[in-house]
This record gives C-alpha cells, sequence and structure tokens, in this order.
C-alpha cells in the first residue's frame, strides 16, 4: 500500500513538472512571437490595440513609429 502512495506521489511530481515546464516554454514562445510580431505591425493596428500595448511601449520603441 505504501509503495503505491509513492509511486503515486512521484507520478504527480513528475506531471506537475512537465506542465510547469511546458506553461514556462508556451508563455516565453509567445511572447517571443509577439515581440517578433510587433516590430511588423502596422501603425493602426497598434493605435487600435493602444490601451493594451500601453505597458509594452515604454519598453519597446518599434521602427513603424517613425
Amino acid at each position: 500500500m505504501l509503495k503505491t502512495y509513492f509511486k503515486l506521489k512521484i507520478a504527480l511530481f513528475f506531471v506537475i513538472f512537465v506542465a510547469v515546464v511546458v506553461i514556462f516554454f508556451a508563455v516565453g514562445g509567445a511572447s517571443m512571437l509577439v515581440s517578433e510580431a510587433r516590430k511588423n505591425i502596422p501603425q493602426q493596428v497598434k493605435v487600435a490595440f493602444g490601451g493594451y500595448n500601453t505597458r509594452f511601449n515604454m519598453k519597446y520603441d518599434s521602427p513603424a513609429e517613425e
């Protein structure tokens, strides 16, 4: 009984660990894609999403804004 409980605990830890790693890479990849895409987004689209992107605009000046 104790052995199966221990195995379940290891399996649960492994599943959670894998999930965290997958989420981490998903978030990292998404933010990388967003920053790459932002370089090619036209000014109109950026103005339309201006309220959402104000945080990023402080950190990143795109060449489209020249």
